[in-house]
């Protein structure tokens, strides 16, 4: 946080699992959300600039029926956006409606089936595309270049790695 609050211009974080996810003893229910709020801001938030909408959505948020079991992001139940995270997206994309582009931005890219399986994108997806001015997805986590090209006018580019390693096997560092 020091490093980016020297920068000449706001800076908009973007929670994942390194953010989120408690190891060790004394792990509370919710882990680190509330300490990543305390510091850095909500979970999920849109902000408007140059007429353009800017959507951050959470995709660690887990399964909240389980609240209390252990983060993984790699556990089908917990790689779903929650009802409450839905509604949300869908009243913001409302307030955002007079706008000329929205781009989106999450850690997990979980419109890739291959990557999670048991995500509930395909609803998201319609919402995106109901809304009519989401023009991109960008996602990190799998620290490697990925395009998943256009659907319904909405593209989808996951980034390379933007401060962990990349894989060492290169042809498939995108």
């Amino acid at each position: 946080r020091g490093i980016m609050n020297g920068l000449r211009m706001p800076w908009f974080p973007v929670a994942g699992n390194h953010d989120i996810f408690w190891r060790g003893e004394g792990r509370p229910a919710t882990e680190h959300e509330a300490n990543y709020e305390k510091h850095f801001g909500p979970l999920w938030y849109w902000f408007e600039h140059k007429k353009c909408g800017f959507l951050v959505l959470f995709s660690d948020e887990g399964d909240p029926a389980r609240e209390g079991e252990v983060r993984n992001f790699q556990d089908r139940t917990q790689q779903r956006f929650s009802d409450a995270q839905l509604a949300w997206l869908k009243q913001s994309l409302e307030e955002m409606k007079g706008l000329r582009h929205v781009f989106l931005f999450m850690h997990h890219p979980r419109w890739a089936p291959d990557l999670y399986p048991g995500t509930n994108w395909p609803e998201v997806h319609k919402v995106l595309v109901g809304a009519g001015n989401v023009r991109a997805c960008f996602a990190g986590h799998i620290h490697r270049l990925r395009y998943d090209g256009v659907k319904d006018g909405i593209e989808y580019f996951a980034l390379a790695a933007t401060g962990g390693g990349i894989p060492g096997d290169y042809p498939r560092a995108g």
